[in-house]
């Protein structure tokens, strides 16, 4: 899946993610949070391999019940979660991406993924250029950023430090791409 609308224009919005173990539990989870807030659902669906992703977004006072709630839902079944207040602007906005280096993150859990992006875009000078989620890859998810190589480096060490280690998958640095590549990232 593609982020490639805004999840919304306001500024005091959050978004906050779910990865399930359980199908079944996710639907039961989702309930919960619409029913406790006024949430805009983005993504409520199983991924492969039998995993149930939730993302929404709002309000921060209506996203952090609606979270809350599918959290106390979900128990156990939690693989990961997020609950991020403001987050990047980058992450609501249509991407294009090309730059002279190149971070592919690539993420274990759609939450872990976007947790990566919004670090690096926060505290990094990156762009954002494609990210995707979940669909096709395993519940897994990857972001690429771009910018000057020692950016991306200092992007590649922050996410080594903020996100724990089991959440990472790989972090690969291309500095140039050629220009063969750059229509894949």
């Amino acid at each position: 899946m593609h982020f490639e609308r805004p999840f919304s224009r306001r500024l005091d919005w959050a978004l906050a993610t779910i990865d399930l173990a359980s199908i079944a539990k996710g639907y039961a989870t989702l309930d919960a949070m619409v029913k406790k807030a006024i949430v805009k659902v983005e993504i409520a669906r199983p991924v492969s391999p039998g995993r149930f992703v939730i993302a929404v977004c709002g309000e921060i006072a209506d996203v952090e019940e609606s979270y809350c709630a599918g959290l106390s839902m979900a128990g156990s079944g939690i693989i990961d979660h997020i609950f991020l207040p403001n987050p990047h602007e980058q992450l609501r906005t249509k991407r294009v991406g090309t730059g002279k280096s190149a971070l592919i993150a690539e993420c274990d859990t759609v939450s872990s993924t976007i947790l990566a992006a919004d670090a690096a875009l926060k505290n990094c000078d990156v762009a954002l250029g494609s990210m995707k989620l979940a669909d096709g890859l395993g519940g897994k998810g990857f972001c690429v950023f771009y910018g000057d190589l020692c950016e991306i480096n200092e992007a590649a060490n922050l996410l080594k430090r903020s996100l724990a280690p089991e959440r990472i998958v790989a972090l690969e640095s291309i500095a140039a791409p050629h220009s063969e590549i750059s229509g894949f990232l």
